[in-house]
């Protein structure tokens, strides 16, 4: 895609933080598109494939989160819009609690939300944010009452940096019915230990870590 053009649409969405991003120049974008081939094809002679419209780069086997993300019948629900994370990469504030929001559509009432995962025949359900956790009462309610409406035929996983997390907080997804736990360590400096913590206890543990 042309630079210049890609530049215009972020100024476009981000508007005021446009000034604050750093963009590769011409040189910079072809030295390191070369050397993300190079280091896909090394993968690939290991025994990595390349699925999804080579988005996705499977180097054992994806988590069934991921696997409902490349099918595209899940619904990612942004429980809210606030962060206690300080991640470089974030292009965002993160500063407003605001309502749990998917498609610019907002569902304050969980009701609501969860007729539209039956409108649509979801099969997936990513609760994401913000950071999840800064309203935990209200992620357990999506949780609880998606569950308990849907039960195995909905598949649901929770974005985390994993800051707030406790043992206590483990047991309560476990108890609501959570299938997978994804993590972002970039934004802990790679610190393994919340995942140990949701080992064993969370059916599926997921580590997501943003290329950078």
């Amino acid at each position: 895609m042309n630079s210049e053009l890609t530049k215009e649409r972020n100024k476009e969405e981000y508007k005021a933080f446009f000034q604050e991003m750093k963009f590769a120049s011409d040189e910079e974008t072809q030295e390191y598109r070369l050397n993300r081939d190079k280091l896909i094809d090394d993968l690939i002679a290991l025994g990595a494939k390349l699925d999804y419209g080579n988005t996705k780069l499977d180097c054992q086997s994806l988590s069934p989160g991921c696997l409902k993300c490349g099918s595209g019948d899940w619904s990612c629900l942004f429980v809210n819009g606030i962060c206690n994370g300080t991640c470089f990469y974030c292009p965002t504030t993160q500063n407003d609690k605001s309502q749990p929001t998917t498609h610019t559509m907002e569902f304050p009432n969980v009701s609501d939300y969860l007729e539209y995962i039956e409108l649509f025949k979801f099969t997936g359900v990513g609760l994401s944010g913000g950071e999840p956790l800064l309203t935990l009462d209200r992620t357990l309610e999506f949780l609880t009452e998606i569950k308990t409406n849907f039960g195995d035929s909905i598949h649901i996983w929770l974005y985390t940096n994993g800051i707030k997390l406790t043992e206590e907080i483990v047991k309560k997804f476990k108890d609501n019915g959570l299938d997978e736990i994804r993590f972002d360590l970039g934004a802990v400096n790679y610190n393994l230990d919340k995942v140990r913590m949701a080992a064993g206890q969370i059916q599926t543990v997921t580590v997501e870590i943003l290329a950078i």
